[in-house]
């Protein structure tokens, strides 16, 4: 199993000892219960994969995976290893009910820069803006799932009980974004994008995932500044930034992040 890290590469050969961690197997477990609450898909309805593709010839058809990582793995005191289990799906292996191979269009998002974080970033030092950042939860999966109908299946030993006795090769349709589909990104960016323009937020040509407003208090307006990469949102701003980090938690599932001195790995001071 591969270990997604941004400081780690190398891929896991199945005798590994990490292979067979109880942390490991409990990062996932935690995965799949959070996933499944939402859920992000529908295991009240499942059928035999042979009756889906003949009801839906059109459809995608992929499984799901998990995949491990570890926080801080370069550390040489274990104690600092923090485990992440993601479930994801089959982005590489997609066919349609009639055995071909899906084809998507060319991916639409595109975060911000590193180059457009600090731009933000030294105007808010400036006009001596406050800076909350953000990271949203499963990002991903809080984007409901469009374009074709899609089935995923899961390992046997991720089926519910009585799921043996009553099929050989069940499957659920896909409800929400799922990291691993190659449009997850840009179903993000959208519902993000939507949300954010429906509140009167304007883009800036040529710095994509960049959003600005001027916020009217009594008779000044204040301005707010947005910057995104993916599930991380830095936003910038005077009164109005309580209200809005207020309004946003309502459509949003993020957490504040309280030391907000380092942003993509990269420190900043002002």
């Amino acid at each position: 199993m591969p270990l997604w890290n941004a400081l780690v590469t190398k891929t896991l050969h199945p005798s590994d000892p990490l292979c067979r961690s109880q942390e490991a197997l409990s990062a996932v477990d935690a995965e799949l219960l959070s996933l499944r609450k939402r859920p992000v898909w529908d295991e009240k309805h499942p059928m035999e994969r042979s009756k889906a593709k003949r009801l839906y010839p059109e459809a995608h058809f992929a499984r799901l995976f998990a995949i491990i990582g570890i926080k801080n793995f370069e550390s040489q005191n274990s104690t600092d290893y923090r485990w992440k289990g993601r479930v994801v799906f089959g982005g590489h292996q997609i066919k349609t009910g009639n055995d071909e191979w899906a084809v998507f269009t060319e991916g639409g998002s595109v975060p911000s820069t590193m180059g457009a974080a600090r731009a933000a970033i030294a105007v808010s030092s400036v006009l001596r803006l406050r800076r909350h950042q953000t990271d949203c939860i499963q990002a991903y999966v809080q984007a409901r799932l469009t374009g074709a109908k899609t089935f995923v299946s899961s390992p046997r030993a991720w089926w519910p009980s009585g799921w043996e006795q009553q099929f050989e090769d069940p499957v659920c349709e896909l409800l929400y974004a799922l990291y691993g589909h190659p449009k997850a990104g840009d179903m993000w960016h959208d519902k993000l994008d939507a949300i954010l323009v429906v509140r009167a937020f304007s883009k800036i040509e040529g710095w994509p995932s960049i959003y600005y407003k001027f916020a009217k208090r009594g008779q000044t307006e204040e301005l707010i500044l947005i910057v995104a990469y993916v599930d991380d949102l830095l936003l910038f701003g005077l009164d109005a930034l309580d209200e809005l980090v207020k309004e946003l938690r309502s459509v949003i599932d993020f957490e504040d992040l309280h030391s907000i001195d380092k942003y993509l790995g990269c420190h900043h001071d002002y």
